[in-house]
């Protein structure tokens, strides 16, 4: 009777767990279809719920500072004459303009908040650049701005159709949807842009924009220095507020007060006292004074360190000497909270995840981080005190992970990076020691480098150029962009420079890469190689004579002219037209021939039945390289000045 019993017992929760996975599995493809409803993919619907999600959270931080609100606040006013503005950013109402945390995200969540409020006819859209996967370039960001739009005034969602199309295109269907249908656009941090497409350096999405007359745009960035900042020892240079002053759009400084240290003072401790009540948490009168003698060793009395210094305040009880407990100063203070990290859940398991998170590319997902801890040796030796398996526990990272919390946000690609410079620029100094030794792990990791037995064993995911198993050379594949990103920038800064050569001189790699949207980094990174010394590869043992290396860097030289040449061209379509392309290159060209051999590998083995290439038998062509190193593209007109950098490394072009 019991076994009986046991078997029912079995077949029931089989059959209950089956049915709640087959719900959960509908709801999620009802969601990546349409949002579970709302009409929209759940990829966009997400990207706007995030920003929304994080704007609230940002206002709840918020408090005072109402000159800085009001100042802002004209600027965007419905009646103000001063936005009747023209030059290239005569669309662009106001920008917002702060040092390194100093409140200028919250500002803006503030003030989108109260317009959304007053209001209620025009919607109001804010994005923050750099803390989501579709915020991370222009062509992210602007295709996100406008599917919201579209779904806003039930337009035809066109947006993800310009995926493939070029940028311009894109940004003309952006201008003339903000020309045709009324919103205050706020659009934080554009120095966290990438400048891809000059999105961050010219802030071209905006450029020449004449939105709707009710509509209003406000954006945010870091002051440009022209020196190294000495507490720092860094320059922030992103040329963001630089654009914006050429075309005088009205400029809103954020700082704390400005009549005097005390009264900056006052103001910040206000903000942290009310963010701490927020929380239900009151502090001892010794304790406060103490506090604010911590706060007042932070030079700029900056919104991060209140927030920072929040998260540890907020878990003392009142016998806790806040004079032992909180460090002054926002770098010290970043310190402070990686160094009780590193007490909660080991030193160097912490050091790792935290370096994977901050040398990385582009950040770590959570099944790369769990596949690169299972890789680094001393952090298996310190977890396996408590665990038998080879591969490390899934619960391991995912406690860490959530101890860190709003530390890191998403990226691309479900990668996890530091939220903030300053996290991120403390973690760099932090582990500058380890970072060789770190690089290496993701270079052997991104590389597919990895011993096929330790793959085994530690259920290593495989790192092949595609995803779904089809060849690269097959249109229909889909690119792994991470191979893509990460493994040659590992090799190279590892001096792994054999590794790096195979990486970039292989055709699938190639391929791959271009369609990445990596094409012109290849370029970058056969430039590095070139930079060499046949006495660098011969100390690095990568070669063993004089006429080995000297043979290496030729064909790292005829592979980089290749490029040079024929970027632009091969962007539009690298399988069918890379092979083309290549075998046309010079008789004497060592990349020539390697394509020839290619080609005819191909045609034995039947590889081009499975692929999209287009074979082209070589005839005729150059018998030795030309004066051309390079074809460059981009000027619409004629060009008119061409100037060289006194290193003669770089090359300047305009035009009108």
């Amino acid at each position: 009777a019991n076994e009986t019993y046991i078997k029912e017992f079995q077949i029931a929760m089989r059959e209950k767990m089956t049915q709640s996975l087959q719900s959960v599995i509908s709801r999620i493809k009802d969601w990546n279809v349409n949002g579970n409803g709302f009409g929209l993919r759940g990829e966009v619907l997400s990207e706007m719920l995030h920003h929304c999600e994080w704007a609230h959270k940002k206002c709840q931080t918020f408090f005072g500072r109402e000159l800085l609100i009001g100042k802002l606040m004209e600027y965007i006013s419905p009646t103000d004459e001063s936005i009747k503005r023209t030059g290239k950013f005569g669309g662009i109402s106001a920008a917002v303009i702060g040092v390194s945390g100093a409140g200028k995200t919250a500002l803006m969540a503030k003030v989108a908040s109260l317009i959304h409020r007053q209001s209620s006819d025009i919607p109001v859209l804010i994005r923050f650049c750099g803390t989501s996967p579709g915020s991370q370039s222009a062509r992210s960001l602007v295709t996100s701005i406008c599917a919201q739009i579209e779904f806003l005034f039930d337009l035809e969602q066109k947006a993800k159709s310009f995926a493939d199309k070029k940028y311009n295109e894109l940004v003309q269907h952006f201008h003339t949807l903000l020309q045709n249908y009324p919103v205050f656009l706020f659009i934080d941090s554009l120095d966290q842009l990438t400048d891809e497409d000059m999105g961050r350096s010219q802030i071209s999405f905006l450029s020449n924009a004449k939105p709707h007359k009710d509509t209003r745009i406000i954006v945010s960035c870091l002051p440009d220095n022209q020196e190294v900042n000495p507490d720092t020892n860094r320059k922030y240079m992103y040329l963001c507020e630089t654009r914006l002053k050429e075309e005088n759009v009205p400029i809103v400084t954020v700082q704390m007060s400005t009549e005097s240290k005390e009264k900056a003072l006052d103001e910040a401790m206000d903000i942290l006292q009310n963010i701490l009540r927020l929380l239900g948490r009151v502090m001892t009168d010794k304790q406060l004074k103490e506090i604010r003698e911590k706060v007042g060793e932070e030079k700029e009395k900056t919104a991060l360190y209140i927030n920072l210094a929040v998260g540890v305040i907020s878990t003392w009880t009142s016998d806790v000497d806040a004079k032992d407990n909180l460090a002054g100063g926002v770098q010290k203070l970043i310190k402070q909270l990686y160094k009780t990290l590193e007490r909660d859940y080991g030193k160097i398991l912490v050091r790792a995840a935290i370096g994977f998170i901050t040398f990385s590319v582009k950040g770590v997902s959570d099944l790369e981080m769990e596949d690169l801890l299972s890789l680094h040796e001393n952090v298996r030796t310190e977890v396996f005190q408590y665990h038998t398996t080879e591969r490390i526990p899934t619960h391991v990272w995912l406690r860490l992970r959530a101890a860190l919390g709003h530390l890191v946000v998403e990226g691309e690609h479900g990668c996890m990076q530091l939220y903030h410079r300053q996290l991120r620029e403390i973690a760099e100094d932090w582990l500058k020691d380890e970072k060789q030794s770190l690089c290496k792990i993701m270079a052997d990791y991104f590389g597919d480098l990895v011993d096929g037995v330790i793959k085994r064993e530690r259920k290593i995911v495989a790192q092949n150029w595609t995803m779904d198993g089809k060849i690269a050379f097959d249109i229909e594949s889909k690119v792994n962009v991470r191979r893509c990103c990460e493994a040659v920038h590992h090799m190279l800064h590892c001096e792994m420079y054999g590794e790096a050569k195979k990486e970039l001189s292989n055709f699938a790699g190639i391929c791959s890469r271009i369609r990445a949207g990596e094409g012109f980094q290849i370029v970058g990174d056969f430039g590095k190689l070139s930079d060499l010394k046949p006495d660098n590869l011969m100390t690095n043992e990568i070669c063993g004579s004089i006429e080995e290396a000297e043979s290496f860097l030729k064909q790292v030289d005829h592979y980089r002219r290749w490029l040079r040449q024929q970027i632009h061209f091969l962007t539009r379509s690298p399988i069918q037209t890379f092979l083309s392309s290549a075998v046309l290159q010079p008789h004497t060209s060592l990349l020539r021939k390697d394509a020839i051999q290619f080609m005819d590998s191909a045609l034995h083995s039947g590889l081009y039945k499975h692929s999209s290439l287009q074979f082209a038998k070589p005839m005729g062509g150059q018998s030795d390289f030309d004066a051309l190193v390079a074809t460059l593209e981009g000027h619409s007109n004629w060009v008119t000045s061409v100037c060289y950098s006194p290193d003669g490394k770089h090359i300047v072009s305009g035009s009108e």
